[in-house]
This record gives C-alpha cells, structure tokens and sequence, in this order.
C-alpha cells in the first residue's frame, strides 16, 4: 500500500543514518507509485537549522542558495529502498536489472559510493515511482516524480542542463552524475525530473 510504502521508505533512511559506514558492498514494471515523504523530512531539517538558510532573503534566492550550497544525493539510502522494493516484489538482481535497464553491479555499486551516472540512478528513481528530491539531502526545491506513463529509458537531458546554468544550450557532453546534475537543477532552482528526457535507446 502507498502507506506502508512511506513507512518501509522512512525505516530504510533511519537505519542508513545510523550505519552509514556499514552500508552493504527502458522498458520498466514499476511498483505503485510511492513517496519518501519528503515533507517531512525538510521540516526536519528546518528545524535543526540547514547551514546557507538566509530567512531575510526573497524565498525563492533562499531556496536557491540552500539547494545550490548543501544538497547532495544520497545513493546509500537509494541502494537501501531499492533492495527492499526487490525482496518485496521477489526479484533477483538480474531480474532487476533486466527491469530498469542497469546493470546489477552498478545498482549494488550505490551501496558504497558517494556519486555515480545519473542515467543509471535516475532509473532506479523512476522505478520505485519516487522522486528524486526524495534522495536529496539539503536540498529545498520542491520536486516532482519522474515519468512512469510513458515508455521509454529516462535520459539527463544535457541541453536542459545547459540551458538552466545559462549557457547555449547545446551541450556536447552526453552523460553527466548525479551530484553534478543535482548541483545544476539547485543552482537553477527547479526540480532534476525537469532535466531529464525520454529516450527509446
């Protein structure tokens, strides 16, 4: 159910606060549509006070600033929801990555790494029917979940990304990661389903 969903998805980031250190080593079928509560989680953060917060600022520069200063992606608690979601649905690794289009190792490689392609961790993201803020530690632009209507494989759309840091728009490079891809939609103040794009291939 989409309550318990909200429920597992917030155990999995308590138990990843607590042992972070000891994190273990498209056409898609996607799960019901579920959220991480995000709200929540930024009211939380709120209250212990986000370093970069400027409560005098216009709040949409303070949003800015805060995403553009502190956010990161947190491929530790990704790792997490999506290895629940597996078990759950009774899914090998291989059946998993047969699903979303990556590789087993690269998924189980989000379980000890600090950055990672952001073509293969935003398709974890759309599988779990989540959104990407709902990984992004730090950041304050609201968010909104990627496309599962359509079929496809979810692509960082480099143009978008180009356009949003303001420059001509076509970009040469074809792949970026996903803290960089963070960085760029919290510097432009938008949500990172908002970069991204619809690919057959």
């Amino acid at each position: 159910s989409l309550l318990g969903g909200v429920r597992r998805a917030e155990r999995v980031r308590q138990r990843s606060r607590r042992h972070r250190s000891n994190a273990p080593p498209g056409l898609c079928i996607y799960p019901a549509a579920r959220s991480l509560n995000s709200t929540e989680l930024l009211l939380r953060r709120r209250r212990s006070g986000s370093p970069g917060r400027q409560p005098e600022e216009p709040p949409e520069l303070s949003l800015a600033w805060s995403s553009m200063a502190t956010a990161t992606f947190d491929l530790r608690t990704l790792f997490q929801a999506a290895d629940e979601e597996r078990q759950r649905q009774g899914l090998s690794w291989s059946a998993l990555s047969a699903h979303v289009g990556v590789s087993a190792s690269t998924i189980r490689r989000f379980g000890v790494a600090d950055d990672a392609e952001a073509d293969g961790v935003l398709a974890i993201v759309r599988w779990l029917g989540a959104k990407p803020e709902d990984f992004i530690d730090g950041g304050a632009v609201g968010g909104r979940r990627l496309s599962t209507e359509q079929a496809g494989f979810v692509r960082v759309d480099m143009d978008a990304v180009a356009r949003a840091a303001g420059q001509a728009g076509d970009s040469r490079r074809t792949r970026t990661t996903i803290q960089r891809l963070v960085k760029a939609a919290g510097q432009a103040g938008m949500p990172v389903a908002s970069l991204t794009r619809l690919s057959a291939t």
